[in-house]
C-alpha cells in the first residue's frame, strides 16, 4: 500500500500505510518507531492543500486524519514527552484551521489577493495532474505524469515559502504552522499560564504551560459524555435554571479545571479550547460558588500560533496577552473586559 501511494502520489494510501505500520510497531513494543512513522504521516497530511479536501477527490481523504494526531498524542504522553504531545495537539488544531479557511476569501489587499490567486492556480494544476495519474496504468505515462506532478508540487512549495517570507500571518492561514513548546513558553510573561485542551473519544488531555514548565493531565472521560455535559450546561444557562446551572458548572469544573488548577500559579490564564469546548464559557464556571474569574484574568485563543501572531512575536517583541474577556475588580464580585 505504501508503495502504491508513493508510486501514484496518493496521500491517502501513504497515510493509511504508515498508520498500519505504527500499529505493527506498537504491537512489538517499539514506540519510538511507531512515533517516527506517525510523524511521517502527519507531515504528509500537512503538505496537502486544503482545497483538495473539498474537491471531487475528497473520497481519498475519508480516512480520519485526526486519528494520526490522536495516536501521536497518546503515545508521546505515555512515553512522558508532554511537550511533544502538546506540539502535536497544536499541529492538529492548525490543520483544522487551515481546512476551515480553504476556499474562503481571506485576502486583505491586492498583494495578498495576487498571492492567493497564484496559490489557487498551483492547487488546480496539482489536482488536474493527480486526476490524470489515477486514471492511467501505462508505466511510461505514469513516469511522465509523475514528473509533471513533482514539478507542479515544487512550484507550489516555492510559492508557499514566498508567502511565508512576505506575510507570516497569511502563511498561517494556508499552511499548517505550529510552535514548539520552547517557543510557546518563551512567548509568555511571568504572570501568564496557557491551558491547552485536546478532546479524544475516551480521554481529555489538559496541558498547562508557563515560562518554566509544561504539565499534562489526562482525564478519563468520553467525548460524548463531556459534550452532553457542556450542552446541558448551555441549555440550563439559556433557560435560567440557576440550581441546575450551578450543579452542572461544578461537575464541569471538576473535570476540566480541578486537575490543572494546582499547576496554575499565576494571575492570568489563557485558554486554548478544542472541539465543542470552544462553545463553553469557561470563565463562567464555578467551584463551591466561587467563579474562576474571581481569582484569574482570562483570555481565549484558538491556538498558540494565533497568540504569536496577535502578540507580534514575529517582530521579536515580548508577548503580551490579548484583551481579557473577564478581569476581576479588586475586592468586588464584579468583572469587566480589560487589557490583561
Amino acid at each position: 500500500m505504501n508503495e502504491m501511494g508513493d508510486k501514484y502520489h496518493l496521500p491517502f494510501y501513504q497515510i493509511w500505510a504508515k498508520y498500519i505500520l505504527s500499529r505493527y510497531f506498537l504491537g512489538f513494543g517499539n514506540s519510538q518507531k511507531a512515533i517516527e512513522v506517525l510523524k511521517e504521516a502527519a507531515a504528509i497530511i500537512e503538505q496537502q492543500r486544503s482545497t483538495l479536501i473539498i474537491d471531487k477527490l475528497k473520497e481519498t481523504y475519508l480516512f480520519n486524519r485526526q486519528v494520526i494526531y490522536e495516536s501521536l498524542i497518546y503515545i508521546l504522553s505515555r512515553e512522558g514527552d508532554f511537550k511533544g504531545a502538546m506540539e502535536m495537539a497544536e499541529r492538529a488544531k492548525s490543520r483544522v484551521m487551515v481546512d476551515l479557511l480553504a476556499g474562503k476569501d481571506i485576502s486583505r489587499d491586492k498583494a495578498e489577493e495576487e498571492l492567493l490567486k497564484k496559490e489557487e492556480e498551483y492547487s488546480k494544476d496539482i489536482l488536474k495532474v493527480k486526476r490524470q495519474l489515477v486514471k492511467t496504468y501505462n508505466e511510461e505515462e505514469i513516469k511522465e505524469i509523475s514528473s509533471r506532478l513533482i514539478k507542479a508540487e515544487g512550484g507550489y512549495r516555492d510559492l508557499v515559502i514566498k508567502v511565508k517570507n512576505k506575510n507570516e500571518e497569511l502563511f498561517s492561514m494556508i499552511s499548517v504552522q505550529s510552535l514548539g513548546s520552547p517557543e510557546i513558553q518563551n512567548m509568555l510573561d511571568e504572570d501568564t499560564t496557557l491551558v491547552d485542551y485536546f478532546v479524544t473519544d475516551d480521554l481529555l488531555y489538559i496541558w498547562s504551560a508557563d515560562k518554566d514548565r509544561v504539565h499534562l493531565e489526562r482525564v478519563k472521560i468520553s467525548a460524548d459524555e463531556l459534550r452532553n455535559l457542556v450542552s446541558s450546561f448551555l441549555s440550563s444557562v439559556s433557560s435560567r435554571n440557576r440550581e441546575r446551572t450551578e450543579g452542572l458548572s461544578q461537575r464541569i469544573y471538576d473535570i476540566i479545571l480541578k486537575p490543572i488548577i494546582p499547576f496554575v500559579s499565576k494571575g492570568r490564564i489563557g485558554f486554548i479550547p478544542h472541539d465543542f469546548l470552544y462553545y463553553l464559557p469557561i470563565a463562567a464556571l464555578s467551584n463551591n460558588g466561587k467563579y474562576l474569574v474571581e481569582d484569574y484574568s482570562i483570555f481565549y485563543v484558538p491556538s498558540a500560533t494565533v497568540l504569536k501572531l496577535y502578540n507580534g512575536e514575529k517582530r521579536g517583541e515580548r508577548a503580551k496577552a490579548p484583551p481579557c474577556l473577564w478581569k476581576p475588580l479588586s475586592g468586588r464580585r464584579e468583572f469587566k473586559p480589560a487589557l490583561c
